[in-house]
């Protein structure tokens, strides 16, 4: 997993914390775009439970770190498991695809997800590696709620497998082989 992340150095006279503190992951959405081209540097989050803001002075000068969506995957149980819905998510376990698995992850992303088709179980069937694989999803949901696997903990095992790699560029992923940067491929 190739991680980004961006720094925003601000500066301000308004207490702005109520607008900018991040209790989780996802509560506050962050893109940096370059408006000359039209087009996104960054999308990700705030960093949770990192910002502070002084009262004291009339300027107040800080940083906002921000971590990429792949960041943020550590802090998710998969399939949006929480102690409440565990037993029943258990329960209701199934043998999943790894397209399947993605798609659930990546749900309600502004980008696309690209592949640059490297891998397959066969040397014809490189573009659907991820519909001809699957798991079962009670070995990700573990004995307990605490063994239950990260969104990251499944995307790095799935990628591992299969000797791929993921990036996110602006809006967009690509998940491609070292290989395809190697020999000049487009994914």
């Amino acid at each position: 997993l190739l991680r980004k992340s961006c720094t925003i150095n601000l500066i301000t006279r308004d207490y702005i914390g109520n607008d900018l503190f991040a209790d989780n992951a996802k509560s506050v959405d962050i893109k940096v775009k370059n408006e000359d081209k039209n087009e996104f540097l960054f999308q990700g989050y705030l960093e949770p439970n990192t910002f502070n803001q002084g009262f004291a002075m009339p300027l107040e000068e800080f940083s906002l770190n921000c971590v990429d969506f792949i960041s943020t995957l550590q802090y998710e149980k998969y399939n949006g498991t929480t102690p409440d819905n565990y037993e029943q998510k258990k329960k209701s376990a199934k043998l999943t695809t790894f397209k399947e698995m993605l798609t659930t992850m990546f749900e309600g992303i502004d980008g696309t997800i690209y592949y640059d088709g490297s891998k397959g179980i066969s040397a014809n069937r490189t573009t659907s590696v991820f519909d001809d694989l699957a798991i079962t999803e009670t070995f990700l949901y573990g004995e307990d709620y605490d063994d239950c696997w990260t969104g990251e903990d499944v995307l790095n095992e799935m990628l591992k497998y299969l000797n791929l790699h993921i990036i996110q560029n602006g809006l967009d992923f690509y998940i491609f082989d070292w290989d395809s940067i190697v020999n000049k491929n487009t994914i």
